[in-house]
């Protein structure tokens, strides 16, 4: 295949899937005159954090960067940071953070789209299966589709079969749970669509050197490569597993020459342990692994079973049909996609189980080569039923995943405020009346809280369910941050032992925390308030 009609295969998949999110990002999260507002649930939840994070690298002085963790003031920041940093130095520079979130994710988009195809291409050698796989990958979803053609013919109209009127990729009273991949990863974890295809580039570099038995490759390009992992465990740690685990398949089919595989592996150890060590190890946090069968199944062999069959529907007979009937079942690409998937359901990687789905987005992504493989073999069979089977095929296992991105290009419909106006001009002003290293006592649940998401200074504990998920015990804190906004000899003595700066009460903190304002309005001074929040300065007593 010519590299002109390799190109020409990149520009197609560029063209209609590039199209699709160069027109959705700006609607996905954008200004009005409102506020900040995201056109996307999970969008709006994980972006909160993300901001967070941003804002560590946008208005702390460098030193401290990596001093206390946003969330959580017993341990260091240890989040893989890099697409945050993106963002807090483009704000830095004098960005709006809007677009410093935006342009970054448009990049990355591209470039997840280009290594997705290029992948592809590579393991396919064909423009054409390489799309399909690419747009099998996108639209993935299971049989919640039927559900929509249930409600369809329950109340046929047009605005239903323009606008599905519920996802259809993650119904929980169904035990659907997979989620479509661009609604529950690309669009918003930041760090999966940057390091996804981060590892993709890595993974074709060492496929092709080891395709030609590394004849060529100086030691050089290997220990870069070894440092690239490095780089990757900074930006989506998953992924790292997952390279880790075909480069495994990759040297065990084919080992020799071993001293560049030695080279590399030791390379990628090194800098990856470097990394972890310097930047991502906690004091503080619980276990990340465990056994859990079934991963979000039921438990029981038959459950196990059904639950895949409604999460991936066809896809995973399709798998496992291809790559017998293809022969593939000794492709290393294949048999990590099926080793990843048989772990990812034996193993917890993270305290919140769900976020297994970052290693099994890896298992899909392979485990669609021999889907595609199949169902090419369908189509250039001569009877036509062959071929109305694979268009079939096609169908059924992608009609979730295509209702779920419909109804995403639908944010005018979907949008929600993530911080009104009141808040963003509040988080402005505090700002410039504190210092970075200052410290606040706010209410911690209050999930979009403009201390917490925007004002960039330290708080205490963020939000409990983002703490857990992280691994912190954030149990002692929340009930000191509970004592301490009741005001009283109990709060004076905890105020003085976290040296804290700022307290900021608002309705939140009234209702969830029995806050007493009256104490912190007789002992401190009002230095910012609007409608809803009022800040006093802890350092500066009244009377004094």
């Amino acid at each position: 295949m010519s590299s002109k009609k390799y190109r020409s295969g990149l520009l197609w998949i560029l063209f209609t899937w590039g199209l699709y999110f160069l027109y959705l990002w700006p609607q996905l999260f954008h200004r009005t005159s409102e506020g900040i507002v995201a056109g996307w649930r999970i969008l709006w939840a994980d972006w909160a954090s993300h901001m967070t994070y941003a804002n560590v690298f946008a208005y702390k002085n460098p030193s401290d960067w990596f001093t206390y963790h946003p969330f959580f003031i017993g341990d260091k920041f240890n989040y893989p940071f890099v697409t945050s940093l993106v963002s807090g130095l483009l704000m830095r520079l004098g960005f709006d953070r809007v677009p410093a979130f935006v342009l970054p994710s448009i990049v990355s988009t591209l470039f997840f789209l280009a290594m997705v195809y290029v992948f592809f291409r590579q393991l396919l050698d064909s423009n054409r299966k390489a799309f399909l796989a690419t747009s099998l990958l996108l639209a993935s979803g299971g049989l919640g589709f039927i559900l929509f053609i249930q409600e369809l013919i329950h109340k046929p109209s047009l605005t239903t079969l323009m606008f599905p009127p519920q996802e259809y990729t993650l119904i929980d009273s169904l035990g659907i749970q997979w989620g479509n991949i661009v609604t529950s990863q690309l669009i918003p974890q930041r760090a999966f669509l940057l390091g996804f295809p981060f590892a993709l580039g890595i993974i074709l570099f060492i496929f092709s050197w080891a395709k030609r038995s590394f004849k060529g490759t100086p030691n050089w390009k290997l220990c870069l490569l070894g440092f690239s992992v490095g780089i990757l465990t900074l930006i989506h740690p998953h992924s790292v597993l997952a390279v880790a685990i075909i480069c495994f398949f990759l040297f065990a089919l084919e080992p020799r020459p071993i001293k560049p595989w030695l080279l590399f592996g030791s390379t990628s150890a090194l800098f990856a342990t470097v990394a972890y060590f310097l930047f991502l190890k906690a004091k503080t946090t619980q276990h990340f692994f465990g056994w859990h069968g079934g991963w979000m199944s039921d438990g029981t062999t038959l459950g196990f079973f059904k639950f895949w069959w409604i999460n991936w529907g066809f896809f995973l007979p399709l798998a496992i049909l291809g790559a017998w009937r293809t022969r593939l079942f000794k492709n290393p690409f294949v048999l990590s996609g099926f080793f990843i998937f048989v772990i990812c359901n034996l193993i917890r990687f993270a305290p919140w189980i769900w976020d297994n789905t970052k290693l099994l987005t890896w298992s899909y992504l392979l485990l669609s080569i021999p889907v595609v493989s199949y169902l090419s073999f369908l189509w250039n069979k001569k009877n036509l039923v062959s071929k109305i089977s694979a268009v079939l095929l096609i169908g059924v296992t992608t009609a979730s995943g295509a209702l779920e991105l419909c109804r995403l290009s639908h944010t005018d419909q979907l949008m929600s405020v993530m911080w009104p106006e009141e808040d963003i001009k509040m988080a402005n002003q505090f700002r410039s009346i504190s210092q970075p290293t200052d410290r606040v006592l706010v209410g911690p649940d209050d999930f979009q809280s403009w201390v917490i998401r925007l004002s960039g200074r330290q708080v205490l504990l963020g939000y409990s369910g983002t703490v857990w998920s992280y691994g912190f015990d954030g149990n002692q804190l929340h009930a000191d941050i509970r004592e301490m906004l009741k005001g009283g000899d109990s709060a004076k003595v905890l105020l003085i032992k976290y040296d804290l700066h700022y307290v900021v009460i608002g309705d939140y903190e009234k209702t969830h925390y029995e806050a007493n304002e009256a104490y912190f309005k007789s002992h401190f001074r009002n230095v910012l308030e609007n409608s809803r929040h009022r800040v006093y300065n802890l350092k500066d007593p009244l009377g004094l």
